[in-house]
C-alpha cells in the first residue's frame, strides 16, 4: 500500500492531468479484464492494475513542454527521451518495490505487436503490456489536451488503441462506449 501512495503523490505533483490519466487507464484495463480476464495471460488483476496506474511514472520527470506542446513541434532529442519513457519508468517503478512482472508490463507498454512499438521494438510483447498500451491509447485520445483541447471522437481512438491492442480488447473498448464517459468523470 505504500507503493501505490508514494506512486500516486509523485504522479499528483506533476499536475498535467497525469494522475487523472493513470486512474482512466487502470480503471479500462480492469473493466476489459473483468470482461475477459484471459487477456491477463494468468497475472493477478492487482498486478496488471498497478502496471496500468504506474505506466506512465517517467513521465514525472518530463518538462513541461512534452505535455504541451504537440508532438510534430518536439526535437528529436525530445522524441528520444519520450521513446525511453517506459524503460526509465519501469526502473523508477522497481526502485517503488514492484514485482519482476509490474516492471516488465510498463517497460513493454509502448511496444506493439508487429514490432513497430517503441522502446525494443519488440515483435512478442507481453499480452497484458498490448492491453495496457490499447487502454493508453484509447484514454489518451478522448482526454482534452493542452494543443488540443477537444478530444478525438471515439472512433479514431479506437482505431489507435487497434494499433496496440488485440482485436478482443479493441471489442470490448468499443462495447465499453459510454461507460467511459463515467470513468472519465470519476477520475475528476
Amino acid at each position: 500500500m505504500t507503493l501505490i501512495v508514494r506512486a500516486a503523490n509523485r504522479i499528483a505533483a506533476t499536475g498535467n492531468g497525469l494522475l487523472d490519466h493513470s486512474c482512466r487507464v487502470a480503471i479500462l484495463v480492469a473493466d476489459v479484464l473483468e470482461r475477459e480476464p484471459g487477456l491477463a495471460e494468468g497475472i493477478e488483476l492487482r498486478d496488471v492494475m498497478l502496471a496500468a496506474f504506474l505506466h506512465d511514472l517517467d513521465k514525472t520527470n518530463w518538462p513541461e513542454d512534452y505535455f504541451t506542446k504537440p508532438h510534430y513541434l518536439l526535437s528529436h532529442g525530445d522524441h528520444s527521451v519520450i521513446q525511453a519513457h517506459p524503460l526509465i519508468g519501469a526502473g523508477l517503478a522497481q526502485e517503488l518495490g514492484v514485482t519482476e512482472i509490474i516492471r516488465v508490463l510498463i517497460e513493454q507498454h509502448h511496444e506493439h505487436r508487429n514490432g513497430n512499438g517503441y522502446p525494443r521494438k519488440l515483435a512478442d510483447p507481453h499480452p497484458a503490456a498490448l492491453l495496457i498500451g490499447a487502454c493508453d491509447a484509447y484514454a489518451a485520445c478522448l482526454e482534452p489536451r493542452v494543443y488540443r483541447p477537444e478530444p478525438l471522437p471515439v472512433f479514431e481512438a479506437l482505431r489507435e488503441a487497434s494499433k496496440v491492442g488485440c482485436e478482443v480488447t479493441v471489442r470490448i473498448l468499443e462495447k465499453l462506449g459510454e461507460d467511459y464517459r463515467k470513468v472519465a468523470s470519476f477520475c475528476r
